[in-house]
């Protein structure tokens, strides 16, 4: 069993996949300590799709008091490097009037910056994507992941030939500043002292998540997600919308490229896969200092 109130000092964590209950946690705490509940899921930050990115609902935030949620609109420039300048002014706010700050979300990359710190990498130029564009497009894989060994050996090693996406990333900072990619990694300062935080790492039994994932679409769908999508549309055609789970197939079924029933099956199935790859991530990323199991067992 955990005490709550023992971890009045700490800045508590609540990770794990989609649909596993973190939100839920979160509240369940609140009714023990005196907590802020701050976001840290990419896609929860948008105005216009609280149902379907799951954020807490009008009765959730009359009860407990929750940042982070639903603060920009879709098409406004997001990253996590925003995100932690925004978390760290939360959690200090949270201090100075004595609330325990609770940051939940499954964006393993945002939690694991507030952790171990994200290093600072300059702007890319234009004239420098362009040049690596040129590059990547005129060689083969393997030509590439060897240059990119000449001037970033430790990136390499880590890199199989066919991450074509951070290779040309790897590249275009050494030609953009002359500093190996690995180097800037390795200058990171944490925000914190690792023993700031208490990290709960939710894990589910397998079965019990992908049903949750595939009940919380349907009851999304109840609940008017539908409609959210309807005015995106309408009010904000023709942008690059997120990777939203399930947006792109509510579009394709309300513009007649595919069915409802096939809108629903090819939503709850890549929510799936998004859950599976989440908790591989945790489980491989983050140090947690504890293991919640659900479905067979518990606090």
């Amino acid at each position: 069993m955990l005490n709550f109130s023992q971890l009045k000092d700490k800045i508590i964590i609540i990770c794990g996949p989609t649909a596993s209950g973190k939100s839920a946690l979160a509240m369940d705490i609140a009714e023990e300590v005196d907590v802020v509940i701050i976001n840290s899921d990419a896609m929860q930050v948008y105005k216009e799709l609280p149902i379907l990115t799951a954020q807490p609902t009008l009765l959730d935030h009359l009860y407990y008091p929750h940042k982070l949620y639903g603060i920009i609109e879709i098409d406004n420039y997001y990253s996590v490097a925003i995100w932690l300048d925004l978390v760290k002014k939360e959690i200090t706010n949270c201090q100075e009037k004595g609330q325990v700050p609770i940051i939940v979300g499954g964006s393993g990359l945002y939690i694991k910056s507030l952790i171990d710190g994200l290093a600072f990498i300059p702007d890319i130029s234009e004239f420098t994507k362009k040049k690596v564009s040129e590059i990547v497009s005129s060689s083969d894989s393997i030509s590439v992941h060897k240059l990119l060994f000449s001037y970033d050996p430790e990136l390499a090693q880590r890199l199989a030939p066919s991450d074509l996406k951070r290779i040309t990333r790897g590249l275009a900072v050494y030609l953009e500043t002359k500093i190996p990619l690995s180097k800037w990694q390795s200058s990171t300062k944490p925000y914190l002292a690792r023993d700031e935080f208490f990290v709960i790492n939710i894990d589910i039994e397998r079965e019990s998540l992908y049903r949750n994932c595939n009940n919380r679409f349907v009851e999304m769908l109840k609940v008017g997600t539908v409609e959210e999508v309807k005015t995106l549309l309408k009010q904000k055609p023709g942008i690059k919308y997120p990777k939203i789970l399930g947006l792109y197939e509510l579009i394709n079924w309300l513009e007649g490229r595919i069915t409802k029933e096939e809108a629903i099956e090819k939503a709850q199935q890549f929510t799936r896969n998004y859950a599976k790859r989440q908790i591989t991530w945790f489980r491989n990323q983050i140090q947690y200092d504890f293991l919640l199991r659900k479905g067979g067992g518990g606090l």
